[in-house]
């Protein structure tokens, strides 16, 4: 069985610096996934007239409308990743106190 960790067997955890490398990835994939939704966009409006041309549209539509989706929440996880980032930061200065500097926790504005 495992003894239990005390508050001086703490290990440090990533730094607001390394955190803020992941939400800058995050934001690139979610450039990327757009990039994807956007080259498919022009399939499409193909001049395919038939039923099957018909079910490829309306895929590619659902397609768009998920994707749309996806950029979405990617976005929002950058966005929150970057604030953990910046809080992260905050802590390491001892300005944790103060609700301007971090407005996203405890009930701010954010």
């Amino acid at each position: 069985m495992r003894e239990p960790v005390g508050f001086g067997d703490a290990v440090p955890g990533p730094t607001a610096g390394a955190v803020a490398v992941v939400a800058q990835r995050l934001g690139s994939i979610a450039r990327e996934i757009d990039g994807v939704r956007l080259a498919l966009g022009p399939l499409r409006v193909l001049d395919w007239q038939s039923k099957a041309g018909n079910a490829f549209a309306e895929s590619v539509g659902g397609c768009n409308i998920a994707l749309t989706g996806v950029v979405r929440d990617v976005e929002a996880s950058a966005q929150d990743v970057q604030h953990y980032a910046q809080s992260l930061d905050v802590a390491a200065r001892g300005d944790i106190g103060r609700p301007e500097i971090v407005p996203w926790f405890g009930g701010g504005t954010g």
